[in-house]
């Protein structure tokens, strides 16, 4: 096939021209569908997608290209194409990077670029499938000297959101604009740091801005000689056009770009406590990725029911408390809240959640464990007046290093116009050398997914095996649900999907 042949030769080019003492290393993912969203009239469409990323190191120089192609049934949007490619040279004082990177100045307020591995996204309405990647294409330079970090980013930033094949087929550019920025931090008494932050975008290639930001990071008791307890401490300050004398005011004039995050953890033995306050207005840059504070869930229906920060305008706060109880297992509660308006002329809105969650790790049976949770959510945002959802997962240890797993949820939403239930099943049974089977149950009376007026049914199975040392094979079969799914802190569309996956994943 095409790609594979054009995968290849990027092998074999990086092979050649590597010195004898060089490392290479492949990664490949393929993924391979059959079958369609339950709406689509063809049952059995195909679709290929592959991911390959090799990399080559040789003394204090690395290089390293990915390769990505996605081809169906009906070749819609096909493309075979080199994503990224990179060149990199220097040592733990100086590192200079060429080509595509990722990379954050301060906590993101300004900049953050990232990729999430082994993610596969499926453009909608065009049915491009491409793995997500938010990244930069240019030159990045990082330095150290002394108690100095500098750090230093050029070039032209994607945002993540179009597939390298719309940009193909129908000339929708992935990256986009310029950006030209860096920061420097400098470490004061006792580990304390100071730094500045600076960005300068362009994104239509006309229209240029300017921003800066201040931040500090310390810990008081660390710097008091204080041991057995630690209390670090951030924040960042961040505006759009601001001079230094008006930067300290610490408040943008009313529409002036402005973005506020400060953070407080005390760890004391079992006890840890952390704080996180939030203020941004008109902060949405496209390139910048600021804390969302919203708790990140393990469990299934708290994930997909997640809030979505609202940069336009949102300011609020996450607290959250964790306590470990010797010989039990632990207990967490986090209490999060944004406040914000969509629009001038409608009233502020409101997302609040309150989460408590049980770990339970007893010694009295070192093979098994239970977690439990309750979690109360509303968003104003989604027009959501409230959501209780309650769940567990009991885990536990069986003979022939068997692991089984069984976790049971449900949620009860409220909206303006509508009331439903949601319930999420699933059982793993895991083989330590072997691998894992599972079966996946869901229902929903949501209106939204229901046609004919009658709950909704989604079963799936998975089953997955390491093949030798270097792949791990794992299958799809059944009815996948659309919606959010985070991960990484990063929140994105799963789409529907009823037939059957293969994924492939290698490493060499």
């Amino acid at each position: 096939m095409i790609r594979t042949g054009a995968a290849a030769a990027l092998v074999v080019l990086l092979t050649a021209a590597a010195p004898a003492d060089a490392q290479l290393s492949i990664d490949n993912l393929l993924e391979i569908q059959v079958g369609n969203r339950p709406t689509e009239a063809a049952r059995d469409r195909t679709d290929a997608y592959e991911q390959l990323d090799a990399a080559l190191a040789f003394g204090l120089t690395r290089a390293g290209v990915r390769f990505e192609s996605d081809h169906s049934s009906d070749e819609s949007v096909p493309y075979g194409k080199v994503t990224r490619r990179w060149f990199e040279f220097g040592d733990p004082r100086l590192t200079v990077r060429a080509g595509n990177y990722t990379t954050i100045l301060g906590r993101g307020l300004l900049h953050r670029s990232w990729e999430l591995p082994g993610v596969v996204l499926d453009q909608s309405g065009v049915r491009s499938r491409y793995g997500f990647m938010r990244d930069v294409d240019g030159v990045t330079l990082d330095a150290a000297a002394g108690p100095v970090t500098l750090r230093g980013i050029e070039g032209r930033p994607n945002s993540g959101e179009v597939s390298p094949g719309v940009e193909e087929v129908y000339g929708l550019p992935r990256y986009s604009g310029t950006l030209i920025g860096g920061q420097a931090q400098v470490r004061t008494w006792r580990d304390a740091t100071v730094g500045a932050h600076y960005l300068r975008f362009t994104p239509d290639g006309q229209h240029q801005r300017e921003y800066g930001s201040g931040s500090f990071a310390l810990d008081p008791l660390g710097m008091l000689k204080i041991r057995g307890i630690a209390l670090p401490l951030y924040a960042e300050y961040a505006r759009a056009d601001a001079s230094f004398s008006n930067w300290w005011h610490l408040r943008a004039p009313e529409g002036t770009p402005s973005a506020l995050y400060a953070s407080a953890n005390l760890i004391a033995g079992p006890f840890a406590l952390s704080a996180e306050w939030k203020d941004y207005e008109q902060f949405r840059l496209g390139i910048n990725d600021p804390p969302s504070l919203v708790r990140e869930h393990t469990f299934v229906l708290p994930n997909r029911a997640t809030h979505l920060v609202h940069l336009e305008d949102e300011e609020g706060y996450q607290i959250e408390a964790t306590m470990r109880i010797g010989g039990w297992g632990s207990v967490l509660g986090n209490l999060s809240r944004g406040d914000g308006k969509v629009s001038p002329s409608l009233p502020p809105r409101r997302f609040a959640e309150r989460y408590v969650e049980l770990d339970f790790e007893p010694r009295v049976d070192p093979g098994g464990r239970l977690a439990l949770y309750y979690d109360y959510n509303q968003d104003q945002f989604e027009a959501v007046q409230g959501r209780d959802m309650v769940g567990g997962r009991l885990t536990h240890d069986l003979p022939r290093e068997l692991t089984a797993e069984l976790d049971v949820e449900h949620m009860h939403e409220r909206r303006a116009f509508a009331k439903f239930d949601d319930e999420y099943l699933s059982f793993l049974l895991q083989h330590a050398r072997w691998g894992s089977a599972a079966f996946i149950w869901q229902r929903t009376s949501d209106p939204a997914e229901n046609i004919d007026g009658l709950p909704r049914h989604y079963l799936a199975g998975v089953l997955s095996a390491p093949i030798g040392q270097r792949h791990v094979v794992t299958l799809f079969f059944g009815q996948r649900r659309e919606g959010i799914a985070c991960t990484a802190g990063t929140c994105y569309r799963v789409e529907a999907f009823e037939g059957a996956e293969l994924r492939i994943v290698s490493r060499f």
